[in-house]
């Protein structure tokens, strides 16, 4: 009976071993393979990149529609919630590429932070109301446009602003204003959007901003985020409904 496992034992070592030794043998089936499965992957990235670059070279072969419409996104300033509204125009070529620029301000307002206020030989915190708005420049592409439906990479979205905190300075107890902080951002984002009228879409975004360059550090924390799920309005469309009569084909 002690002999059993001994034999079971150096059957299962001469086994692996046989197995061991038939590995070297399939190394070079799996290199091919290995190989075959990379340039699958390679050829199918370049043929996306390719097509891609041919619907932006046909795009803006064509002739380009103006477009405006407002948007909005939420994010977080400073770990508070903030709303963030707006309106964006320019030149949509072909509904694949936009080129847009915007104005953008923080609309509720709701960011509170202790700051720091030197002035008068005081020296004292107290709190702070957030003002921020930007001007921004866009390009986006349009990945998928079969109506109703449109999805968007907006990969180069860069914004120039002010920030500022306004204050009840001591002791005249009147409201007063930081030095403006300017910033420069940069917001990449993706989107979703469907289109219940020409005029009129739900959408869905979300994105993350950067704070390239500041001239000050008088806001805390602009890095966070962005999201939304909202009612997209196309002031565009909506001017052609009212204004514009379609001719008779």
């Amino acid at each position: 009976m002690q002999n059993r496992p001994q034999k079971i034992n150096i059957f299962v070592i001469l086994k692996l071993n046989k197995n061991f030794i038939q590995l070297p043998s399939l190394l070079p089936s799996l290199k091919k393979l290995v190989s075959v499965i990379f340039l699958i992957v390679i050829s199918m990235n370049i043929s996306v990149h390719a097509q891609i670059s041919d619907t932006i070279e046909y795009s803006l072969r064509k002739k380009p529609k103006f477009f405006i419409t407002l948007a909005s996104f939420n994010t977080f300033i400073d770990g508070q919630y903030a709303n963030i509204g707006g309106v964006r125009m320019g030149l949509n070529y072909n509904q694949r590429i936009r080129f847009g620029v915007g104005f953008f301000n923080l609309t509720n307002n709701s960011v509170v932070t202790s700051i720091n206020i030197k002035e008068n030989d005081l020296d004292y915190y107290t709190n702070g109301q957030l003002y921020f708005h930007f001007i921004s420049v866009s390009t986006e592409y349009f990945f998928y446009n079969k109506y109703p439906w449109q999805c968007a990479v907006m990969p180069m979205h860069l914004g120039f602003g002010e920030a500022k905190y306004g204050y009840i300075n001591r002791p005249e107890r009147i409201k007063s204003y930081t030095k403006s902080e300017s910033v420069l951002l940069y917001q990449p984002e993706v989107s979703a959007q469907y289109n219940v009228f020409e005029w009129l879409g739900v959408g869905v975004s979300t994105g993350y901003r950067f704070t390239l360059l500041r001239s000050r550090k008088e806001v805390k924390d602009l890095n966070a985020p962005t999201f939304s799920f909202d009612i997209r309005l196309f002031l565009d469309e909506i001017y052609k409904l009212l204004f514009i009569k379609e001719k008779d084909s």
